[in-house]
């Protein structure tokens, strides 16, 4: 198999490509990754907390973090923590209570 290694992927007319730095699909009871791209693991710190560490550290920590959940009732997560080896997030339900969520999906990008 080859491999192809570049610093940067544009288009045809110039324009930069951006691509996922880290992607993670979780269950939040069970703390099982289902799938993950650069992501070596998800620590549980307790009801509705976790830590994302990611297998290879970003570039920088001003990283962007899309999210969802396949669990009804739940919020959109607030992330605490922005390191470059790892992102601390909270899920939490309508009334403001954290919450495990058994479907998550986690996007990170420069």
């Amino acid at each position: 198999m080859s491999v192809i290694k570049v610093d940067t992927i544009q288009t045809a007319s110039g324009t930069e490509v951006y691509t996922a730095k880290a992607w993670v699909r979780f269950n939040g009871s069970s703390i099982t990754i289902y799938g993950s791209g650069n992501v070596s693991s998800i620590t549980d710190n307790g009801v509705g907390i976790f830590t994302t560490n990611f297998s290879s550290n970003l570039a920088s920590s001003n990283y962007a973090v899309g999210a969802c959940s396949g669990t009804s009732n739940v919020r959109i997560p607030a992330i605490q923590t922005w390191t470059t080896s790892s992102s601390q997030c909270e899920w939490t339900n309508h009334s403001v209570v954290y919450c495990d969520v058994s479907s998550a999906d986690m996007l990170y990008t420069l």
